[in-house]
Order: structure tokens, then C-alpha cells, then sequence
């Protein structure tokens, strides 16, 4: 399969490319090798965010979601009511069943990038190890 990502190296400098290879595990610890730290992976031809019966979230979305979930955290809020939260005040009504299915997954005792990894379609794998 071939894979385009985006990673950033030592020196901060931003480098795209295509690279072959069976997963995307494979890619990034390729790049890892290499002294370049993976921001996105994705598989070739393959539409990020974008569920199969054509829900998706937006980047957008995932981005002030993830900062304000990241802040509130920090502030000590406790993480299924940070989640609570950001469930109410996101518009997007797919996005809105994603954080509802990964608050009972937490409250259930699984770990958080444990249950945005049931969510491929919204979080990448990247995402999913840095929360990790």
C-alpha cells in the first residue's frame, strides 16, 4: 500500500513524501528511524475524516475540540465532565454520537486513546498514539 505523510525533523523543518508499505505503523517507525517525527499518515487515495455512509468531522472541529479538551484537563476538570462538555457545545451531530460513544467507553474503564481508536474515521492513528 502506498502512504503520503507529513512529519517535521530535527532541525523543524516540514517534509512530505510517499512511502511503501503494509501499515501505517510501518510508516511511522520508519520515519521515527529516520529522525523525523510523523504528524500525518495517511493511506493513498483514501479520504480523511470520512465515515462510510458519509459522516464525517471536520478538521475544525477536531482541532478546537482538541485544544479545549487539552485546557480543560490541564485546569483539573475531570475527564468525562471535559467530555460532557465539549459533547454539548459541538454542532456537528455525528461528531456529537462520536464523543458520546467514547465518554461511555472511558466511564467503562477503557482508556481514552483506547476508545478513539474505535473512531478511525475521525481520529488517525497519530492522533490516537499522542494521546496514548
Amino acid at each position: 500500500m502506498k502512504f503520503s505523510y507529513t512529519a517535521i525533523t530535527k532541525d523543524n523543518k516540514t517534509i512530505k513524501g510517499t512511502m511503501e508499505a503494509t501499515n501505517r505503523e510501518t510508516v511511522v517507525a520508519a520515519l521515527n528511524r529516520q529522525g523525523a517525527r510523523p504528524v500525518l499518515v495517511k493511506l493513498e487515495g483514501a479520504k480523511s475524516g470520512t465515515h462510510k455512509w458519509g459522516k464525517s468531522v471536520k478538521l475544525k472541529d477536531l482541532v478546537v475540540f482538541t485544544r479545549q479538551l487539552s485546557t480543560m484537563v490541564s485546569a483539573g476538570v475531570p475527564l468525562t465532565r471535559s467530555l460532557a462538555t465539549l459533547q454539548g457545545q459541538t454542532e456537528n451531530k455525528y461528531f456529537k454520537e462520536v464523543i458520546s460513544g467514547i465518554m461511555k467507553d472511558v466511564e467503562g474503564g477503557i482508556a481514552l486513546a483506547d476508545a478513539f481508536a474505535k473512531y478511525p474515521n475521525v481520529f488517525s492513528e497519530v492522533y490516537i498514539n499522542m494521546v496514548r
